[in-house]
């Protein structure tokens, strides 16, 4: 479309086509004071003082003055009442036209501040007050310019002389103002080697309108059994909106879409929106973690401070939500004139102010697209149970993949979850041991029982290995034997040691991540408990990966996620003192616990993972116990590493970590080896 372009500033003159005020009466009164002011001359001498300019006077300019800033303040609060205006237009009137005027402007306020007052020339009875005005447009933008108005001095009244080109010069009756939005591009997030993970790729936005729909509970029915939606959430926002509204039911891939199309396609008054959207390579990618863009929800509307409006992308959650701001860019807009019909045609708007978006920059994340599939496809093997895997690079502390079943997740397990870890933890009271000078060789008994301050502990499913030394109660995971050990680690030295594997560390991701919390014991009963996992300690999926890649590593290295974000992460409020505070744990500490964990895989709980492709694993199970039920319930882990890969498994109310986590496990290093 064609534009004209308007000038933009009022280069000093006073508004076009005055309202003037009537003549009649006005005249004649003007007449008397001019006689009854010849007649004071003739009988007093002149003094330099009093009102003998009109509108250039030092008093009248004053009032005038006054009568500028009672409208300026008045069209900021968008209400004229108390303001004068020049002929028989009232207050009421005024915001009529100004509304009429303005309303596709879409602005969220306005601030106008009155400047200088100069007369008229050749009018005494007329001042012009210099306005600046301020728009506020949607997504925080502005528009100001200087704009003026005509005051005249209508019976020692000064009024306002009301004209569109007040409002901005180059207005004619008639005229209103226009915004456009110029969208931004939307950026990309990236992975660890700088390649884009989500580009733009094609959907289906699915919906149904009300009013074409006709029996709305039986729409939502018919949709529902296509696509999997609740019927009864679905039915109620029909019922609940205007008929000619586009109700929103689902987005769907076009691969997704095809198998549903037909069955979408005879739901009455269905709608279909084909677009494309930002998206990652699969629809389970890192679902959780990158999150999602589409169309605005009304809560984030209601929450981006005017940066969104109905009908705007953006990202709805994940990485795409939380850098929005950042992958989105900055919109611009165009402000446009448009005229009044004339002759049956409608002239060209003219172009009056604008203002380029600003694109998007792109999210740079340590995720590595090989290792992020095979961790989606392994968690795709467990479909009935909550799932996360993640995986770090151990020579960088990079976290390469963070999966979340099924389906992608909805809440980030991964990242966010806080779960106790189990024997997982016994990686860092075996830790503890080693640095204390523990011989592994040692007979450690690993009975059915063993009690600590009238509290029993048991083993899993009540196992007993009689008095194996520790590598094999290591290997087995013996909570008995570790309770009877517990005593050698007491005050703050699991937590401590904890720390320095990087549970309850400071470290960031350049996101929100849980990164542990191992309170110190606060009795013996409460140190047997945190000796295997169990007590108050939590962790996140996360968390464990860091601490295997530590042991792997043989040091704490800080962990990434998000590149280019701060490099110092803030700890304020950890339940846990930053890592330097932590204890050195000494290389020969590292090796023994390196030979441990591989004993898990040949000859312990993990033993599906001897057979393993892509060299020999080193790994631990965890069977975490939570809730009151008795037997009591448990998740299901396994934390390990091969090569120059970490990795974490954790899968919610799992059997055991050895039956359940450590297949997964498996399945993620087939599909490694794979391709």
């Amino acid at each position: 479309m064609s534009y004209r372009q308007a000038p933009l500033s009022t280069g000093g003159l006073r508004p076009s086509g005055r309202r003037r005020p009537p003549t009649g009466p006005v005249v004649a009164a003007v007449v008397l004071a001019v006689a009854v002011a010849v007649g004071l001359f003739l009988w007093q001498p002149w003094t330099g003082s009093g009102n003998h300019g009109g509108g250039s006077s030092s008093g009248s300019k004053s009032k005038s003055a006054a009568a500028a800033q009672a409208f300026a303040k008045a069209w900021t609060a968008s209400d004229f009442t108390g303001v004068d205006f020049v002929g028989d237009l009232t207050a009421g009137q005024v915001k009529a036209e100004y509304g009429t005027l303005t309303k596709n402007l879409q602005a969220t306020g306005v601030t106008v501040t009155a400047g200088a007052v100069t007369p008229v020339q050749g009018d005494d009875n007329a001042d012009q007050a210099a306005l600046h005005v301020v728009w506020a447009l949607p997504g925080g933008q502005t528009w100001s310019y200087d704009t003026a108005a005509e005051l005249d001095n209508v019976n020692n009244e000064w009024r306002v002389n009301w004209l569109p080109s007040v409002v901005f010069p180059s207005l004619d009756p008639g005229d209103t103002l226009r915004y456009t939005k110029v969208e931004a591009k939307r950026a990309t997030i990236l992975d660890g080697a700088g390649q884009p993970l989500v580009v733009d790729r094609p959907v289906v936005d699915i919906g149904i309108q009300p009013g074409k729909a006709g029996d709305l509970d039986a729409a939502a029915t018919q949709m529902a059994d296509a696509v999997h939606v609740d019927e009864a959430s679905l039915a109620t926002r029909l019922k609940a909106a205007p008929a000619d509204q586009f109700v929103d039911v689902i987005t769907l891939r076009d691969p997704d879409f095809a198998p549903v199309a037909e069955a979408v396609g005879k739901v009455p008054g269905v709608v279909l929106h084909h677009i494309d959207l930002p998206l990652s390579p699969t629809h389970d990618f890192a679902r959780a973690l990158l999150g999602t863009v589409g169309p605005v929800t009304k809560e984030i509307v209601d929450n981006s401070k005017g940066r969104y409006v109905a009908g705007d992308v953006g990202g709805l959650s994940g990485l795409e939500k939380e850098f929005d701001s950042k992958l989105g860019g900055t919109p611009g807009y165009r402000v446009d004139i448009v005229h009044p019909s004339s002759g049956g045609s409608a002239p060209l708007p003219t172009a009056v102010a604008s203002q380029p978006a600003v694109e998007g920059q792109p999210l740079r994340t340590a995720l590595d697209e090989h290792v992020q599939l095979a961790a989606d496809q392994a968690l795709a093997t467990v479909t009935d149970q909550p799932t996360a895997l993640v995986a770090v690079r151990i020579s960088s502390g990079q976290v390469v993949a963070v999966a979340n079943g099924p389906n992608g997740g909805g809440f980030d397990t991964a990242l966010l979850g806080q779960v106790p870890p189990g024997s997982a933890f016994k990686i860092v009271t075996t830790a503890a041991l080693l640095q204390s000078g523990f011989d592994v060789n040692t007979a450690v008994p690993c009975k059915p029982v063993e009690v600590v301050g009238g509290k029993s502990f048991h083993n899993y499913e009540g196992e007993a290995l009689g008095n194996p030394p520790f590598k094999t109660d290591f290997a087995q995971s013996c909570n008995t034997a570790f309770v009877s050990l517990s005593s050698k680690v007491g005050g703050s030295t699991l937590p401590d040691t904890a720390r320095a594997l990087g549970i309850g560390a400071c470290w960031s991701l350049g996101t929100a991540a849980y990164r542990g919390s191992v309170p110190t014991p606060k009795s013996d009963v409460d140190l047997a408990a945190t000796s295997f996992g169990q007590g108050a300690t939590l962790v996140s999926p996360v968390d464990l990966a860091i601490a295997a890649a530590t042991v792997a590593r043989g040091s704490f290295v800080a962990p990434q996620l998000v590149l280019g974000g701060t490099a110092t992460p803030s700890c304020g409020g950890s339940s846990a003192p930053p890592a330097p505070s932590a204890p050195t744990i000494s290389s020969s500490v590292f090796d023994q616990l390196h030979t441990l964990m591989r004993l898990v895989v040949t000859s312990g709980t993990a033993t599906v993972l001897a057979g393993a492709p892509g060299g020999p694993v080193m790994a631990k199970t965890g069977t975490a116990e939570f809730g009151t039920a008795n037997p009591p319930q448990t998740h299901a882990w396994l934390v390990g590493y091969q090569g120059d890969l970490a990795f974490a498994v954790y899968v919610e109310q799992g059997k055991s970590g050895g039956t359940v986590a450590a297949p997964v496990a498996l399945k993620f290093l087939q599909n490694l080896a794979a391709g």
